[in-house]
């Protein structure tokens, strides 16, 4: 049986009654993104790199300058010409604050800067030896448990001693010369266990400062124990301390005897990783493993190998902006700020509640097919009819958060009144609605 509900004076309610509906339907797993692009005055929709700082400021880095964001308004930060206290270049693309709490700036022709809050400006670091100042390109930046910075730029890895302002190069070798085999430096972590992993275009590299030398780790064609592919993007450690890699080709752990790779299964079907093209690799404490790939974010429960994945969905306007997710980063409070190939910035913040609306599209044999909502009823099966103004009977199926469409005979009734009046309809009208 239908329960009935006459709701022309309550236009309204009906509406709202169906966003709670939605909201009530939707998985608990489910979760909702805001959008922050250049209508909200962020500089570009292309973010190359996120970070929260010790004061609770984000920025983020651009192709076109630097993002200052409190939370409501955004400071952009662009080079000038005439002013050397401006940053180097515009096209920003590494972020890091050091444990001083010192931002450093890596830029794509800029080099390296960083950024002076008391004088709001950048001091560009002096040119060294090795080491071109005026137009390198640096591509990532990491801290050690030293204080020391390492520099990714175009010559390969350099490091800086903030404190001597002093700045060392590390000497390139041949692959197994235990020398870094590789100028194109695509990430830098170091672990708990204070190792340092530098992930490049042509494998994974382990540091061993007692003897200033590298182990070398790779894609071997035919070993399902070797890195699934050398371009290695993001390196990322677990609360358990395991050690996981996201490469071009798919995701990989390190397994415990340290030289062997567990792989993680892509594609299609359950229990699959949505691409193999993975850019970003984040830890949550609860076991929940973020990856940023081609094809959406994918989360990875390390514990049960179950995977939730989040993509672009024009039928859902709090899905994510974009197809391609190239960075992830989780602050402090839980809140998961999200950068989509030009999609701009996409916001997951646990505290804010939302409602989960059904905008109507006349383009969408399965969506909303009008966009006043002037009554509703609910079947046996959980399921609801919806009267519309203009667009007829829709049945709302509370698995799937898709709509079906009817055409009703109106021997009997004016459309207006059955619009007005859905329940008293369903008396003299036989739908199926399997």
């Amino acid at each position: 049986m239908l329960n009935r509900l006459i709701s022309k004076p309550l236009a309204c309610l009906c509406l709202l009654f169906l966003l709670i509906m939605q909201g009530a339907y939707a998985q608990h797993k489910r979760i909702n993104f805001t959008s922050i692009t250049s209508k909200d005055g962020l500089s570009s929709n292309v973010v190359t790199a996120i970070l929260k700082d010790r004061y609770g400021i984000m920025w983020f880095a651009t192709e076109d300058g630097l993002n200052k964001y409190d939370g409501t308004s955004f400071t952009v930060y662009r080079h000038i010409a005439a002013d050397s206290n401006s940053l180097p270049t515009n096209e920003v693309v590494a972020l890091h604050e050091d444990r001083f709490g010192t931002l450093w700036i890596g830029t794509n022709g800029g080099s390296i800067c960083s950024y002076d809050r008391q004088q709001d400006k950048f001091k560009r670091l002096p040119s060294h030896k090795g080491f071109n100042n005026k137009d390198n390109v640096i591509r990532a930046i990491a801290s050690d448990y030293l204080g020391h910075i390492w520099i990714s730029n175009v010559n390969g890895l350099s490091i800086l001693d903030p404190k001597k302002r002093k700045l060392t190069n590390l000497p390139l070798g041949a692959e197994k010369s235990g020398r870094l085999a590789s100028k194109t430096v695509l990430c830098i972590f170091e672990d708990s266990k204070r190792r340092l992993w530098v992930g490049s275009a042509d494998g994974l590299f382990l540091y061993h400062r007692a003897t200033n030398s590298f182990s070398h780790y790779t894609h071997v064609p035919g070993d399902a124990g070797s890195l699934p592919g050398n371009a290695v993007r993001s390196v990322e450690e677990d609360a358990k301390g395991s050690i996981w890699i996201g490469t071009d080709r798919g995701l990989s752990k390190l397994l415990p005897d340290g030289t062997r790779f567990e792989r993680f299964r892509y594609g299609e079907g359950k229990g699959a990783i949505s691409s193999s093209d993975i850019y970003s690799v984040v830890a949550e404490p609860n076991g929940k493993l973020w990856l940023g790939t081609e094809d959406g974010i994918n989360v990875l429960d390390i514990h049960s190998g179950n995977i939730d994945v989040y993509k672009q969905d024009s039928r859902n306007i709090y899905s994510l902006a974009g197809k391609s997710v190239r960075c992830i980063y989780i602050d402090n409070l839980g809140t998961h700020w999200i950068s989509t190939y030009k999609g701009g910035i996409n916001k997951s913040d646990v505290n804010l509640n939302l409602f989960n609306l059904k905008r109507s599209n006349p383009f969408d044999d399965r969506g909303l097919s009008a966009s006043n909502v002037t009554s509703f009823a609910e079947t046996d099966n959980g399921d609801i009819f919806i009267g519309t103004d203009g667009g007829g009977l829709n049945l709302f199926d509370r698995q799937t958060g898709l709509f079906r469409h009817f055409d009703i005979l109106l021997s009997m009734y004016h459309r207006s009144y059955m619009d007005g009046c859905l329940s008293d309809l369903m008396l003299h009208t036989r739908l199926p609605i399997d």
